[in-house]
């Protein structure tokens, strides 16, 4: 291990912007400086920027245009698909489903709902993190307006049955929503919306080497949404507030790179993913691996025994390596929520750590991530 070398294998919190959205993030905010709603040439050039964008994630998505919201994150993505939903009627006259391995922004937004009267069904998952298909098909009422699962874990990689939950949802009552938190998943993997009956979609720009602060939801219907930001009409009255063009413009870009290389991005890092749990699996007893074997493999998920995670964080990061114990956005949660509905005993979610993947990283990268753990096995 060369003394000083830092490898950030943290890709599933935040990736850095490439260069190409870096630039493009920069020309436009340098010369497009009207606002997008404005009807002077200026603005009209920054709608421009912004319909462009628009029209590009519309044609990905195979849907209208006017069915593309843009939003500051992933996180409002989520909320805005959920109570856009949910603030048509009473809470208490309606249902939801979602499942217990959510990311935070789902997870914890239902847990509020439900404390203010919104009735709620919490799907178990199997050890592997999949929804049982026969429980969902069980729990499904009249009055089901919305079920919400997220189509790749952020803190396992577990792929959802989309294709096989979707088709059940619609065959249980027609009127239900199915709600895809797609962060994990856009860019990475192939996710045809229709074809898996997803009527609400979300992504977010910093996971796919885009810029921080801008998601969206991808509607693939006509959905009357109640809007959760009060002010002007911009995004189709869905979604107040001047549009951040530049940084969608960013977006735009960056998603457009992730798809034209989505399958060889793939290939490389099932490579790196294939050699980092087979360097993780003889290191034996000492380590639980808590990934599925056919999850993504843009991250994996293990447990150093013995170790709280907090405390092989420190140690890794001395070592140069930058991981995660799960989600940033539940990083003082302990012991880890979704490992624990796995099944996992409470040592185990206590320990967990999280080593994610993009196409920027390396062999290398993971050879010298190997190197650091046998180096705090052998001191531990």
């Amino acid at each position: 291990m060369k003394k000083g070398q830092q490898i950030y294998l943290d890709h599933a919190s935040h990736t850095p912007c490439s260069a190409a959205v870096i630039e493009i993030v920069r020309k436009i905010s340098l010369s497009e400086y009207g606002n997008p709603s404005a009807t002077h040439r200026f603005g009209l050039r920054s709608h421009d920027v912004l319909e462009n964008s628009r029209r590009w994630f519309a044609e990905h998505f195979r849907v209208s245009p006017e069915f593309i919201t843009f939003t500051s994150s992933g996180t409002e993505a989520n909320n805005l698909a959920i109570l856009g939903t949910l603030s048509r009627k009473e809470l208490s006259k309606q249902h939801a489903v979602t499942t217990s391995i959510e990311h935070s922004s789902v997870y914890n937004l239902y847990k509020d709902l439900e404390a203010r009267g919104l009735p709620v069904t919490y799907l178990k998952v199997d050890s592997e993190g999949l929804v049982s298909l026969e429980e969902l098909n069980q729990v499904i009422r009249p009055q089901t307006a919305i079920i919400s699962t997220i189509g790749v874990n952020n803190e396992i990689g577990t792929i959802q049955r989309l294709s096989e939950l979707g088709t059940s949802v619609k065959r249980a009552n027609p009127s239900t929503l199915l709600h895809v938190d797609g962060v994990q998943a856009f860019g990475k993997i192939h996710i045809p919306l229709k074809d898996n009956h997803i009527d609400l979609f979300t992504i977010s720009g910093h996971k796919i080497h885009g810029p921080l602060g801008v998601g969206a939801l991808i509607l693939t219907r006509e959905i009357p949404l109640v809007p959760q930001l009060i002010g002007g009409e911009q995004e189709r009255g869905r979604r107040a507030g001047t549009e951040n063009f530049p940084a969608i413009a960013g977006f735009h870009l960056a998603a457009k790179e992730a798809a034209l290389n989505l399958d060889l991005n793939f290939k490389h890092v099932k490579e790196l993913w294939d050699h980092c749990r087979e360097g993780v699996e003889n290191f034996g007893s000492r380590i639980h691996l808590n990934s599925p074997h056919d999850g993504s493999p843009y991250l994996l998920n293990f447990s150093v025994k013995g170790i709280p995670s907090e405390t092989a964080l420190r140690m890794f990061d001395e070592l140069g390596i930058a991981l995660s114990a799960g989600s940033a956005c539940n990083h003082l949660s302990r012991p880890n929520r979704i490992l624990l509905a796995l099944g996992l005993p409470k040592e185990t979610a206590s320990s967990s750590l999280r080593a994610s993947f993009s196409p920027s990283s390396q062999k290398s990268d993971v050879e010298f991530f190997l190197n650091a753990l046998k180096t705090i096995l052998s001191h531990s």
